[in-house]
C-alpha cells in the first residue's frame, strides 16, 4: 500500500482530535494518527501545583499533546473536501478552564 506522509508540528492546546480535524477532516482518524505517530507525548504542564491525580506515564487522548512535536500524516487518508472547507484555520480545542470545575 502507497503512503505519502507530510510532517506538521503540534501547536499550544491542541490535542490529538484536533490533529484528525485538521489534517484528515475527520475526527474518527484520531486513531491514525496515534498509530502513525507512537511517539505522541501530552502536555501536563498546565497541572503543576493542582491538586490533581493523574497517571503521568500513560497517554491520554483527551489531554493537549507537548507544542513543537513532528507528527506524520497520511496525505492519502485526507478528506480534501472537508480540509478545503477549514483551509488556514488552526483547530484547537483544549482549554484548561474547562478542568477549573473539577
Amino acid at each position: 500500500m502507497k503512503v505519502a506522509m507530510i510532517e506538521i508540528t503540534t501547536k499550544q492546546n491542541q490535542t490529538i482530535f484536533d490533529i484528525a480535524v485538521q489534517h484528515y477532516g475527520d475526527v474518527s482518524l484520531f486513531d491514525k494518527v496515534f498509530e502513525d505517530n507512537p511517539h505522541l507525548e501530552n502536555d501536563y504542564s498546565f497541572l503543576v501545583n493542582k491538586d490533581i491525580v493523574f497517571d503521568y506515564d500513560s497517554f491520554d487522548f483527551a489531554m493537549p499533546l507537548k507544542p513543537g512535536q513532528t507528527v506524520y500524516i497520511d496525505t492519502l487518508k485526507q478528506n480534501r473536501a472537508v480540509l478545503f472547507e477549514l483551509k488556514g484555520i488552526d483547530v484547537v480545542s483544549f482549554d484548561i478552564s474547562d478542568l477549573e470545575t473539577l
